[in-house]
């Protein structure tokens, strides 16, 4: 999760993110565990991120198809979720903020992120400004449907906001053509490429690879620190196979 959230950060996306870093925590002088410490996803963690006050933040969330408001102006939500009803593009360009969203969405489908669309789905505004979509919880990236297409991995058979959103707005050529443009852009600078994300990988191994054995004594997860660099290799060998495939499949699109 945390070297996918980096993966985003270095590649200098528009986007918002739960930003963190692996931690080693005691408790009373005890090991506790190897956990990762993060900013928060939610209005609190919103309001701190642009420095404002709680209240000014709009934010609702998805979890498991359902959307949930959570804070500030439950009104302009409505009127998001009606205007997505009925494909209302005019509106939806003027509420969403278009950039980040196109990001948002290459991003999640570029990892096939399958915990996401239909849930782990939160998104925010700061007073009147457009809605901006948040990337978290990202460990259920890349571990299956590796070979499916991004509008595939978008366009779900389950009902959910994001896909209709996206499916909505994609019937727009100049939105589309945004999209594309993008994917492409991304390919060809190599900023998602498996070169850079095995950089990633191994820099967070090695902040809690001194730590692991005290995982291990205590949790027995995993059994032996070889079955944890095996688990390793599985992460960077199924994200060297997605960034194999992904151009031809970016292609296809068009």
């Amino acid at each position: 999760d945390l070297s996918y959230t980096h993966l985003a950060i270095q590649t200098g996306l528009d986007l918002d993110l739960t930003y963190g870093e692996p931690s080693v925590v005691f408790i009373n002088e005890k090991f506790y565990g190897l956990l990762n410490l993060r900013t928060e996803a939610n209005a609190n963690g919103m309001a701190g991120l642009h420095e404002v006050k709680k209240k000014e933040v709009t934010l609702a969330k998805m979890v498991t198809k359902s959307l949930v408001y959570k804070n500030g102006d439950f009104d302009r939500i409505d009127n998001l979720v009606d205007a997505v009803e009925r494909k209302d593009l005019d509106y939806l360009k003027n509420e969403i903020d278009i950039n980040n969203f196109i990001d948002y969405t290459v991003f999640q489908s570029y990892i096939t992120n399958v915990d996401w669309p239909d849930t782990n789905v939160r998104f925010y505004a700061i007073g009147d400004s457009k809605f901006r979509f948040i990337i978290y919880d990202l460990d259920a990236a890349n571990w299956i449907n590796i070979k499916r297409s991004p509008i595939a991995l978008i366009d779900i058979s389950d009902e959910n906001f994001i896909s209709d959103l996206f499916l909505a707005l994609y019937e727009d050529s100049h939105f589309r053509q945004l999209f594309l443009d993008r994917y492409n852009q991304l390919l060809e600078q190599g900023l998602l490429s498996n070169n850079i994300f095995d950089a990633i990988v191994l820099a967070n191994l090695e902040k809690i690879r001194s730590e692991i054995q005290l995982n291990i004594q205590k949790y027995n997860t995993p059994k032996t620190e070889i079955e944890w660099l095996l688990e390793v290799d599985k992460l960077t060998q199924m994200f060297e196979e997605r960034d194999h495939l992904i151009g031809n499949l970016v292609e296809n699109m068009e």
